[in-house]
């Protein structure tokens, strides 16, 4: 068998190597968080507050999830759309990972700088499928205490700060 696997496992990596492919990360498939969410527990009038809150603030990581890297940087329309696309299946990201690269063949890259631009784009997949899987676990907390006291009307809200560290900077803090 030649190196590498086989012919078959070789054509679904594209131009990946069998190690470069097995760094990919699980795929997942992005749903409105909104729907994954149960119903809130508590007093009508805190399922209420608690739901509008809820809403507001799983919109707002959402969006500072897409559209920035765990350490700030920013991440353009277009390339949150190709994120999107490329987490909901191996192939996709065999094509988001490989595909990118095929473009700058071209250039006078090197093979070390092609594996590092495989190798960034891959941790980028990472941490995006990371900080969505985490986005999901914060979306089914039933409580509406736990929405209340993460409001983000309040200023410098210590609980909302403990929560988005979760999430976007994937600190290993309990929300």
């Amino acid at each position: 068998m030649p190196k590498g696997g086989s012919g078959k496992d070789a054509s679904k990596r594209g131009n990946l190597s069998q190690e470069q492919y097995d760094r990919l990360p699980s795929p997942i498939q992005i749903q409105d968080m909104r729907q994954a969410s149960p119903e809130l527990q508590g007093s009508q009038k805190q399922v209420e507050w608690a739901g509008k809150i809820r809403n507001e603030l799983m919109s707002a990581l959402a969006s500072r999830v897409m559209s920035q890297t765990a350490d700030g940087r920013p991440i353009g329309q277009q390339a949150q759309k190709e994120l999107i696309e490329a987490l909901q299946s191996k192939s996709a990201m065999v094509e988001y990972v490989g595909g990118h690269v095929k473009i700058r063949e071209g250039t006078a890259m090197t093979p070390h700088l092609l594996n590092q631009e495989i190798a960034r784009k891959t941790a980028l997949l990472n941490e995006k499928a990371e900080q969505i899987r985490r986005l999901g676990v914060v979306a089914k907390q039933p409580e509406a205490k736990f929405w209340i006291d993460r409001r983000t009307s309040q200023a410098f809200n210590f609980q909302n700060k403990k929560l988005e560290e979760y999430v976007i900077k994937m600190t290993t803090t309990k929300f």
